[in-house]
């Protein structure tokens, strides 16, 4: 590095650098974690969203589903990692696309079922609340 300095060659821009001599890598990288991002952000707002305001779930309820399923996804995403070192990435990218068009019908079969609304009113144990919670939305 002080070899660099007294040489001179330390760029003033280095962000710019990377973009101008890198740009088809960052964009490609932008769009990989574009498509994965997205379906976690419209189940969750459309999950929030629907609980509250179609199934009469109140929206501590609904935020504590949600957030349960954040609490695993922090146990989930190293897993998940792990398998896609050992498997690789593209196979664990298609597999994941693959199960997130699965995933979005038994999202709804789940909670247009009614499980977490019979769970707030019965006031049951914290078992059926737990599942009732899960229904809301797992990871992907």
């Amino acid at each position: 590095m002080s070899r660099r300095i007294q040489l001179k060659q330390i760029s003033r821009l280095p962000s710019w650098d990377a973009v101008r001599g890198h740009w088809k890598p960052i964009l490609l990288s932008a769009l990989a974690r574009m498509s994965e991002q997205a379906p976690f952000y419209v189940i969750t707002a459309f999950s929030l969203a629907y609980l509250t305001e179609d199934q009469g779930c109140s929206q501590t309820f609904a935020l504590a589903a949600i957030l349960s399923a954040a609490a695993l996804e922090v146990v989930v995403v190293p897993a998940f990692g792990h398998l896609s070192d050992s498997v690789g990435r593209k196979k664990i990218y298609m597999m994941g696309a693959a199960l997130m068009g699965v995933y979005g019908f038994v999202l709804f079969a789940a909670m247009d079922s009614g499980i977490a609304a019979r769970s707030r009113s019965s006031g049951s144990s914290w078992r059926s609340s737990r599942t009732a919670c899960s229904t809301a939305r797992r990871p992907r």
